[in-house]
C-alpha cells in the first residue's frame, strides 16, 4: 500500500537528496551542509564532524528534525533509496537501522518485513517521482544477519534492524557480531580486494576476522538512527566506528542541543504538521506546584471520568465504543504500588480497573484486548513505558507524577500520547 507524502515530507526529503548529491560530488560533508542550512534558516550554523576515528572529515552525519507524529519512520524508509542511489551511487546497499528500544524494534521489523505495509512500499519503491526507492529489499534481524550470504547482499538492499545496544561488545548478541570465527560468513572473505584488507579487523590467525563486523566494514553501511538519545554518546560513537559506516542519517523529534549537538539539516515545525492535518488532538496541559501530587492526580481522574461520559453519549449515535484510559506516570516501581493503594482507598476505584505496567511488573500481558468493551481497565500505572516506545489505545489522559524538568523528556512523553 502506498502512503502519499505530505508537503513538508517531500521538502525534507528534497533537502536530504540535494545534500547527499553534493557530498557525493565534492566528498565534503561540511560546505554543502552549511550552505543548505544558511539558505533555509537564514543564518550560519557550523557543521560539527562526528567523532569517529578515521571518518570525522569525510563521512556525512546529519539530523532531520521531525516532531513526533510527523512520520519519521516513513521518511527514514524513503531516505534509504536516496542514500543508496544519490550518495553511494549504487543499485543496492547495506543499511543498519537503529531504533531506541526493543518494543520499537519489534514494531519496525514487523512493518518493514510486511510486503503490504506502507513503510516497505516506501523502502522499495520510493515516491515514484524524485525518489525511485531502493528496489529489491531484504529486512533482517542481527541473528539473521549473522548467517547472511554474499548472494543476498549482492542481490538486494539489505536492511538490518537493531538497537545500538545489540552491537555493543558487552551485549550477548553484540559479542556475536564481533566473533572472529563465524564459519557461516567464510564466503565473504574468499576474494577480498587487496586495497580493502587494511580496513578489516584481524582474527586470531592474523587473517581478516570472519565476523559480521568485517562483513559490514566491507560494505560501508548506511546508518539510519531513529531517535538518537542513546546513540550520541562516546560509547555509541565507538560502536559505530567499528562498523565503518558511509553516512549516518538521524531522525528525531528532539535533537541534542548540548552534549553532542546534532547537525540539523532540516527542521519541520509543529505548525507544518498542523497545516498538514497531522495533529488531530487538542492538548490541554495542567500543572500543579511540587508536593501537590494528590491534587494533580484527582484532577486527572476527573478529566478521565468526564471524557468517559462524553464518549458514552456519543456512542448512542455513532455506536463507536471508547473507554478513555488514564496513564499515570510514577516515580519508580515502588511508587506504582503506593498509587494503586491510593486509587483504591481514597477514590474507591475497583482493583480490576487498575493495571501496573513496568519492566519488572507487567499486569497488561494477561489482558487480551485492552480496547474490547468487556475490558475494565481505566488506569495504567507506569514509569518509563511510554518513553520506551509503547503505544496504548484509548489513552487520552496522561498524569505525570515525576518532577520532570527536561523539555526533551516532556516532548517525548506527550508525543507518545498523541500517537
Amino acid at each position: 500500500m502506498n502512503l502519499a507524502l505530505k508537503g513538508y515530507q517531500t521538502r525534507i526529503l528534497g533537502t536530504l537528496r540535494d545534500y547527499l548529491r553534493e557530498v557525493a560530488r565534492t566528498r565534503d560533508p561540511r560546505n554543502p551542509y552549511e550552505k543548505i542550512v544558511a539558505a533555509n534558516a537564514a543564518r550560519a550554523v557550523p557543521y560539527i564532524p562526528v567523532q569517529i576515528p578515521g571518518l570525522a572529515g569525510s563521512m556525512p552525519y546529519v539530523c532531520l528534525r521531525v516532531p513526533t507524529g510527523g512520520g519519521k519512520t516513513i521518511l527514514a524508509a524513503h531516505a534509504i533509496g536516496t542514500a543508496v542511489k544519490d550518495y553511494q551511487r549504487a543499485e543496492r546497499g547495506v543499511v543498519l537501522w537503529f531504533v531506541p528500544s526493543n518494543p520499537i524494534l519489534e514494531q519496525t521489523l514487523a512493518a518493514l518485513k510486511n510486503p503490504r505495509h506502507p513503510y516497505r512500499h516506501a523502502l522499495e519503491r520510493g515516491d515514484g517521482i524524485a525518489n525511485p526507492g531502493a528496489g529489491a529489499v531484504e529486512v533482517l534481524t542481527i541473528e539473521e544477519a549473522l548467517r547472511v550470504t554474499p548472494a543476498t547482499l549482492d542481490g538486494a538492499t539489505v536492511v538490518i534492524v537493531a538497537t545500538i545496544q545489540g552491537f555493543r561488545v558487552d551485549d550477548t548478541t553484540g559479542r556475536k557480531v564481533y566473533d572472529p570465527i563465524n564459519g557461516q560468513l567464510d564466503e565473504h572473505f574468499r576474494t577480498v580486494p587487496p586495497d580493502r584488507m587494511a580496513d578489516l579487523e584481524k582474527g586470531p590467525d592474523d587473517k581478516p576476522a570472519r565476523s559480521l563486523e568485517n562483513v559490514l566494514r566491507l560494505r560501508r553501511p548506511i546508518v539510519i538512527v531513529d531517535e538518537a538519545h542513546n546513540v550520541r554518546t562516546p560509547l555509541s560513537f565507538a560502536t559505530l566506528g567499528k562498523l565503518q559506516p558511509s553516512c549516518i542519517l538521524e531522525f528525531t523529534a528532539t535533537p541534542d542541543r548540548e552534549k553532542a549537538p546534532s547537525n540539523v539539516l532540516h527542521r519541520v515545525s509543529a505548525a507544518e504538521l498542523k497545516a498538514a492535518a497531522m495533529i488531530k488532538l487538542p492538548i490541554r496541559v495542567v500543572t500543579r506546584p511540587s508536593g501537590e501530587w494528590a491534587r494533580l492526580l484527582s484532577d486527572a481522574l476527573t478529566v478521565r471520568a468526564d471524557l468517559e461520559k462524553i464518549a458514552a453519549r456519543e456512542a448512542q449515535t455513532t455506536r463507536e465504543y471508547l473507554r478513555p484510559i488514564a496513564l499515570i506516570q510514577a516515580r519508580d516501581v515502588d511508587h506504582t504500588l503506593e498509587l494503586r493503594k491510593h486509587l483504591e482507598t481514597e477514590h474507591g476505584i475497583a482493583a480490576g480497573e487498575i493495571k501496573i505496567c513496568t519492566g519488572k511488573l507487567d499486569e497488561l500481558k494477561d489482558v487480551r484486548d485492552i480496547a474490547a468493551p468487556d475490558c475494565p481497565v481505566r488506569y495504567i500505572l507506569t514509569v518509563q513505558k511510554l518513553r520506551e516506545g509503547w503505544d496504548c489505545p484509548f489513552a487520552y489522559v496522561l498524569c505525570s507524577l515525576q518532577e520532570t524538568r527536561s523539555a526533551t523528556a516532556i516532548e517525548q512523553i506527550v508525543g507518545r500520547v498523541l500517537r
